[in-house]
């Protein structure tokens, strides 16, 4: 008998032994994964915010706003409003910012807020691998599922799109409705917390998930409770403005000026048939086949578990923002838990019928085939391609660290994100006049200016109305000057300024040429750039007009002092065509008659191309006289328009 038992005890003592190990290495397969998707997503993520890929919207906005937290300001941020305000008010509810400011007060580096949003997400990876496991038997398809996550181009792309509440709260989400089906309250009540804490969206989909515990689980108190939590916390977000009213503090206006998501559905009161048919657009189509298309549409075989993302499929289907009806940035981030936890569940269900007949190892094929096609052909980590370092992102870096943190300071959209750690930061044109600092980029491909009502950014080109507001304004001296790059500070000597934005000392000339324009002043060489181009769409999804523009730079030079009235002219020319441009050097700051012996004066030209002009080969002529007379025009260079 005790032979017996020793025996049986044995054989436990190895089964538990055997599990253990099992686990151990199922945990190390989860671990490899994880490790492999937060290098590679941080990776990428840090490479797009070094090669200046990423807005200030919403970049630039949550590293303030972390960084202001972890100075004292909590949930402050300067860029919206115009004027530093906690965000909580006019914006969104993402107080998971506070213990990630506690985090990025140990190691304060953009980078640091970007790793961990790639940590975060991958953790996602452990309740869909219990789930699999738990509802399919299976550790080879709970794997899949696993992997698919990862490979889940909503996922992926919303990680690499900025940092966003609603992202971090996509695993949470996971684990939220894990352990719910577990009845583990506990760790339910502590997820939850967890998920709405990064944005007030995660309520909804918390209310969705009491609805589906009293219904479904026949936990009536606590879906009850968690329904009516939820409900009241995004009531509560909602209301916020009436409360701030109630409590005698100032009122302000929200996106003055701005379109509302939802103005289209006022077409319904025309036609009853409306909203029907905007869903049945083709975007809405494509993007339900983007979104479900991964998980090889096992979701639909789950409905149940389905509707739990009902609000935010209402949120991105209905809205007229073109951004939430695809998979390209982070508004699919929420709804992503549900496809997964629907496709299990689906899977479950189909298998039932085919259980006899051993189909587990097709769906998985199924399903891993079908996250790689999607992959490949909807993830933008793909884009690295586009990201390229370059000398020139290395100078705005170093002309960045000239600005003391203290400061305020506007900048210019892409260059903002990477100036954030301070208390005020402006995206430019706001608060030209006020700040101490004002950054700018002449050599950017475009630039972007902020229209206050609305927020709404416009394109433009590096020599604009604004920038010239500030080149004129004497309050402000350009106190560097690099590779095109301009610094700007309020009460700096304004005529030294001038003299650093026009005299070049180290400036490299790409292409020499030593050509005299006229008697003593030569044109010494020129840099050429890529064509510039952008396009205006004055109507949503209406014809879209392309707006093309020339960036050289001339560097002249004279051997004496030019006294004389002089005006500069360009003469640009193809075998067909011919345009002739009245020019003052350096924006009209500096122009000839202050031309001093042996300066080497440094010339930003920008012209945009009209319309009818036509592609081909150009030749720039050049020419200094009193009046615009075509003759005596000197060749310097050739220039394409594509």
């Amino acid at each position: 008998m005790k032979e017996e038992l020793n025996k049986n005890n044995s054989e436990q003592a190895g089964n538990s032994n055997h599990n253990n190990r099992n686990a151990i290495k199922s945990y190390l397969y989860l671990l490899l994964m994880i490790a492999v998707y937060v290098i590679v997503m941080s990776y990428l993520s840090i490479i797009k915010f070094e090669s200046f890929s990423a807005s200030v919207y919403d970049l630039g906005i949550m590293i303030q706003t972390i960084w202001n937290t972890s100075n004292g300001w909590i949930l402050q941020e300067s860029i919206n409003m115009g004027y530093p305000m906690m965000r909580f008010w006019m914006a969104h509810w993402e107080f998971i910012y506070i213990p990630i400011a506690l985090i990025y007060k140990i190691f304060s580096s953009p980078y640091t807020i970007l790793i961990v949003q790639s940590i975060v997400v991958s953790l996602g990876v452990f309740p869909i691998y219990w789930l699999a496991k738990e509802k399919l038997r299976n550790e080879i398809i709970a794997y899949v599922f696993s992997l698919s996550y990862l490979l889940y181009p909503a996922i992926q792309n919303a990680n690499l799109c900025d940092i966003h509440g609603v992202t971090l709260a996509a695993p949470f989400l996971l684990f939220t409705f894990y352990y719910l089906q577990k009845r583990d309250i506990k760790l339910f009540t502590l997820f939850a917390f967890i998920a709405v804490l990064c944005r007030e969206d995660s309520a909804l989909v918390l209310f969705m998930l009491g609805i589906y515990a009293f219904l479904i689980l026949k936990e009536k108190r606590l879906g009850i409770v968690v329904s009516t939590v939820s409900i009241l916390w995004f009531l509560v977000w909602y209301e916020r403005m009436a409360i701030r009213s109630m409590a005698g503090l100032p009122e302000f206006i929200i996106m003055e000026g701005a379109e509302t998501h939802w103005g289209h559905l006022s077409n319904v009161t025309g036609d009853p048939l409306y909203i029907v048919k905007f869903l049945a657009k083709k975007h809405n189509i494509r993007y339900l086949f983007n979104i479900f298309g991964p998980v090889g549409f096992l979701s639909f075989f789950s409905p149940l578990t389905l509707l739990i993302a009902t609000p935010m499929f209402a949120i991105n289907l209905l809205s007229s923002y073109y951004y939430t009806h695809e998979v390209e940035h982070y508004y699919s981030a929420t709804i992503a838990p549900f496809i997964y936890v629907s496709a299990i569940y689906g899977a479950k269900k189909l298998l039932s019928y085919f259980e006899k007949n051993n189909k587990l190892n097709y769906f998985a094929i199924v399903i891993l085939l079908c996250s790689v096609f999607f992959f490949f052909i909807k993830s933008n980590v793909f884009d690295i391609k586009k990201w390229k370092i370059t000398e020139h992102h290395k100078v705005i870096k170093k002309v960045i660290t000239k600005i003391p943190k203290h400061a305020s300071l506007t900048a210019e959209n892409k260059l903002a994100a990477h100036a954030a750690e301070r208390h005020e930061i402006y995206v430019f044109d706001d608060n030209i006049d006020k700040v101490d600092y004002i950054l700018y980029d002449f050599y950017a491909p475009t630039v972007t200016i902020i229209t206050r009502t609305g927020f709404q950014l416009h394109p433009a080109w590096p020599d604009n109305d604004s920038i010239r507001k500030v080149l004129y304004n004497k309050d402000y001296g350009v106190v560097h000057y690099e590779d095109g790059v301009c610094l700007f500070k309020k009460n700096a000597d304004y005529e030294d300024g001038i003299k650093k934005l026009a005299i070049s000392t180290e400036t490299k000339i790409n292409n020499v040429i030593n050509r005299e324009i006229r008697p003593g002043v030569y044109c010494k060489g020129y840099n050429s750039y890529n064509m510039l181009s952008y396009y205006e769409q004055p109507e949503k999804l209406g014809p879209i007009y392309w707006k093309k523009a020339l960036h050289f730079t001339c560097f002249w030079s004279s051997v004496s002092d030019n006294p004389d009235t002089l005006n500069l002219i360009f003469k640009i020319k193809s075998d067909n065509q011919e345009f002739i441009i009245s020019h003052s050097s350096v924006f009209g700051l500096y122009p000839a008659t202050k031309w001093k012996n042996n300066e080497l004066i440094r010339d930003e030209v920008f012209w945009e191309i009209p319309d009818e002009a036509e592609p081909g080969l150009y030749q720039i002529y050049a020419a200094f006289k009193p009046d615009k007379a075509e003759n005596n025009f000197i060749y310097l260079f050739d220039m394409e328009i594509k």
